[in-house]
């Protein structure tokens, strides 16, 4: 089984790299484009939050299904019909973030620490997506 945090690194990184080869430059699509990654880096670094404090993020899982399952009719046109249905299917292999610490116990710092990085990392993906996005030409 593939670990569901090294899935939303891989998400994020594919992300980056599409946005490379993407032929669209209309601006107002680029923009909306920006603003849907930055919702998904949103969700997954909200949760990272939440777990810093010891708290489960509720709601965390369902907003990235509803974000996944969206991908290929939102950003489809803009990196490929093929590439965004992989891109989902990897957001939904990952989506229940809520999960993530469940199988880590409270005295694990270090895995804690780990699986927080993780997905830091991936939120950190998708924010420079939409970032990078929101400045190309």
């Amino acid at each position: 089984m593939i670990d569901p945090l090294s899935l939303l690194i891989d998400a994020g990184k594919i992300t980056l790299d599409l946005l490379g080869k993407s032929q669209v430059r209309k601006d107002a699509r680029r923009k909306d484009v920006a603003e849907y990654l930055a919702e998904i880096a949103k969700t997954i670094q909200d949760a990272a939050n939440v777990f810093k404090k010891g708290e489960v993020p509720h709601g965390s899982c369902e907003t990235m299904r509803l974000l996944a399952l969206a991908l290929p009719n939102t950003i489809g046109d803009f990196v490929g019909k093929n590439e965004a249905l992989d891109l989902q299917d990897k957001l939904l292999r990952a989506h229940n973030i809520e999960t993530f610490m469940y199988d880590l116990s409270k005295k694990d710092k270090k895995g804690r620490a780990e699986t927080i990085a993780k997905m830091e990392q991936a939120s950190g993906l998708f924010n420079a997506a939409a970032i990078t996005l929101r400045a190309s030409r």
